[in-house]
């Protein structure tokens, strides 16, 4: 089938292809019979990424599933959808209970939580706490009401006892937290232009972020704000503490002489090991793990491709390209540059990148427009973030790209002058960082294809697909509708 779509197309793909990106499937990330595994043998320079996105979900898989409790809070995350959805009656008494608790704001619904979905576990977690209150009135009255039968109101008991729990409000800040990081960094991995040097410090920065909430300091401040939470609810409910875990005691056998480990004691301490600490280790180690292809030596190569390197370079008397720059490069793109070129040209073009840069800001700066040139090229979707704006960490921010330089090299007319470096631009843009943009055809597929139109035939299915997906194609609307007309008379008399 890939073969067939591409001579239709007219691509020489054992040729010209130099990416290829799938999400985990053994169909298509397989090391020997997946897709990417053939496509290889035909084509050593085609490189296989992983897609990031899938990834990065993968990672929130793991996070939602690493203890009790977090297994607990989205359980009963899912198991809340089910019941408020499943009767209209319990879905019209949550929007009541809604406008009067929150009179003026729209009305919200649960969100379902989906491993396939990837921004589901925290919609649904913001959801229960934006609509708490609501929630709560809910099922209190569902409990106590006498026209509810025994197996509703056993459900409404349980789900209310959790809700009213402190170890739910501390596990769902706890996720919170971690959401805040995770989420805006899975929506810029969807985007369509991300290169892999900003997905790269993307996502370093969200990993040193996400270390940095591992101690005393973080974990003191989610108790502040579960206390917080608690005290403006005081009057209205009663909130269940944690409650002291029983040890098990250990029999010591003859002849031994070890001490057993103390016992924690504290309900608290007991959620900052077993709860806090373990979902941040697993998340931390499922990025190191998964994201690691930094460390190969042909992502290594692309990072030379950052503003940070090429000042370094640039520096007099201080050279610091490495002698084996290039290398992996050359061995994958071999036949597009030679690593003697590109590095030669790479010398010359940290000397003089920063000049052309400052000419093409130039005009922008000029006419005071309210984005300059460098805020449109690194955009992304990563705004709700809370982080530091201390200058020392301004490096770790995800803000050098790689269409900054292709920028400057196409308006400055440089390709001509450095023909292999940007060659070597042009392929780390087109090497692809995930598979979001062509999956969201599947979303649009359960739009068009409703239960109306269940016999729709093939040929028109696809069509309205491309029209749908590709609408950022112009289309000339009188073209169309003189071509539609010609099929009838009846038509033509009626369009013209």
């Amino acid at each position: 089938m890939f073969e067939d779509i591409c001579k239709e197309m007219n691509l020489d793909w054992k040729q010209n292809l130099v990416g290829q990106s799938y999400d985990g499937a053994a169909s298509m990330r397989g090391a020997y019979n997946g897709l990417q595994s053939i496509v290889k043998t035909h084509n050593p320079s085609a490189t296989y990424v992983w897609c990031w996105a899938h990834r990065i979900s993968l990672v929130v898989v793991d996070a939602v599933s690493s203890c009790v409790e977090a297994r607990d809070l989205f359980g009963n995350l899912e198991t809340l959808y089910d019941y408020v959805g499943s009767s209209k009656k319990r879905g019209g008494l949550y929007s009541d209970y809604q406008k009067k608790r929150y009179p003026g704001k729209p009305l919200r619904r649960l969100k379902r939580v989906s491993t396939t979905r990837w921004s589901s576990h925290a919609s649904a977690l913001k959801t229960a706490f934006d609509t708490y209150d609501a929630l709560i009135d809910l099922l209190y009255y569902l409990q106590t009401d006498s026209s509810s039968d025994r197996v509703c109101s056993v459900k409404a008991k349980s789900l209310l006892d959790y809700l009213l729990s402190e170890r739910f409000i501390l596990t769902g800040l706890t996720f919170r937290k971690i959401f805040d990081l995770v989420n805006p960094l899975s929506k810029f991995l969807q985007g369509k232009n991300v290169d892999l040097l900003n997905a790269v410090s993307y996502v370093q920065f969200v990993l040193k972020k996400m270390q940095e909430l591992r101690n005393e300091i973080q974990f003191n401040i989610i108790v502040n704000e579960k206390n917080t939470f608690l005290d403006s609810r005081t009057n209205d409910f009663d909130m269940i503490p944690l409650t002291d875990i029983r040890t098990r005691r250990i029999k010591k056998m003859p002849g031994e002489m070890a001490t057993d480990d103390q016992p924690i004691i504290s309900p608290i301490d007991n959620f900052k090991i077993k709860t806090f600490y373990t979902v941040i280790d697993i998340v931390c180690t499922q990025v190191t793990e998964r994201f690691n292809e930094h460390s190969t030596p042909l992502f290594k190569d692309i990072s030379l491709f950052q503003k940070k390197r090429l000042k370094e370079v640039a520096e007099p008397n201080n050279l610091r390209l490495p002698i084996d720059a290039f290398n992996a490069f050359e061995q994958v793109y071999g036949k597009f540059v030679s690593a003697v070129n590109l590095r030669r040209e790479y010398l010359q073009f940290a000397n003089t990148y920063f000049e052309f840069e400052k000419l093409v800001k130039l005009p922008e700066k000029l006419h005071e427009l309210d984005h300059d040139f460098t805020d449109v090229l690194n955009s992304d979707d990563n705004d709700d973030q809370n982080t530091d704006e201390d200058s020392s960490e301004e490096d770790e921010k995800p803000q050098d790209t790689i269409h900054m330089l292709f920028e400057v090299c196409n308006r400055s007319e440089l390709k001509n002058i450095f023909p292999s470096l940007y060659t070597a631009l042009c392929i780390a843009l087109t090497l692809p960082v995930s598979s979001a943009s062509p999956e969201r055809a599947f979303s649009k597929l359960k739009l068009i294809k409703t239960r109306l139109r269940s016999t729709m035939c093939e040929e028109r299915l696809e069509s309205l697909m491309i029209i749908s997906c590709e609408k950022d194609i112009p289309i000339d609307t009188d073209e169309v509708i003189k071509c539609f007309s010609s099929y009838s008379p009846v038509l033509l008399k009626l369009l013209t």
